[in-house]
């Protein structure tokens, strides 16, 4: 398993996108146009996108933003994470969201995302997020202790 922090989209993010819209998700095809359009190329202080493989295949990607929907400058937000389908529950998620993480850590106090879904839920919450409500488009938070 190789985690790498990437500048481009890889080649093969469209099959990724292509199996992420096959279970209902559309924030790969966002993520595509977002990059192609330049409004969002995760390249602002602070942002990164991080891409994973297994071998040649790219098994997840997934990035942190400056959180747009927060007036806080020092708040992140993990966005466009998603792990192949086939290669969940091989410990892809945690490394990917570590090295987000790792790299927020530096540039941000507190990280926000959001999720509809019960088992992606359940995935942050195990990796201490904390649900929450009251905060308009954030369902789980994370506090970052700065290295």
């Amino acid at each position: 398993m190789h985690v790498s922090r990437i500048n481009q989209l890889p080649d093969d993010v469209e099959g990724l996108a292509l199996l992420a819209e096959q279970e209902g998700y559309r924030f790969l095809n966002r993520l595509h146009e977002e990059f192609l359009s330049r409004a969002n190329c995760f390249d602002k202080p602070g942002e990164a996108l991080f891409a994973v493989y297994l071998g040649t295949t790219l098994a997840g990607i997934g990035g942190v933003n400056c959180d747009p929907y927060s007036s806080e400058k020092r708040i992140g937000r993990v966005r466009r994470f998603y792990i192949h389908p086939q290669k969940r529950r091989l410990g892809i998620g945690r490394v990917l969201l570590m090295a987000i993480e790792d790299h927020g850590r530096n540039h941000f106090h507190k990280l926000h995302l959001f999720t509809d879904t019960a088992p992606a839920a359940l995935f942050y919450e195990r990796l201490g997020y904390v649900g929450i409500n009251g905060i308009s488009k954030v369902s789980h938070l994370k506090s970052l202790r700065v290295k």
